[in-house]
């Protein structure tokens, strides 16, 4: 493998047969960007418990679209914002850790 290679840094999605599901994989892949755009506005106005339940549908998705990853990240937004006394810093970190997953994704 040389130095330029990065098809392992890409995620591929877990759910089963790749040619049964890709167009749904696809589908999800391409709106992606428009729910993390939400987060972010979402992050942006404070409105942390409306942060939790975006953050917590995506958790969902990644889970139902084959990426763990995807859950993880979405499971610890949704914790941070749920907490009393939420970090926007950290969750400021935590919304970019996802748009670094999202732009490895692949069907």
């Amino acid at each position: 493998m040389n130095g330029d290679d990065r098809s392992s840094d890409l995620v591929h999605s877990e759910l089963g047969d790749p040619e049964l599901f890709a167009e749904v994989v696809e589908t999800f892949l391409r709106e992606l960007p428009e729910r993390l755009n939400q987060l972010d506005r979402v992050l942006k106005s404070a409105d942390f418990q409306q942060l939790a339940q975006f953050a917590h549908q995506l958790k969902g998705a990644g889970g139902g679209y084959g990426y763990p990853g995807l859950t993880q990240l979405a499971a610890r937004i949704e914790a941070e914002a749920g907490r009393p006394l939420p970090s926007p810093v950290v969750l400021a970190e935590l919304v970019e850790s996802l748009r670094h997953y999202q732009a490895r994704m692949r069907a």
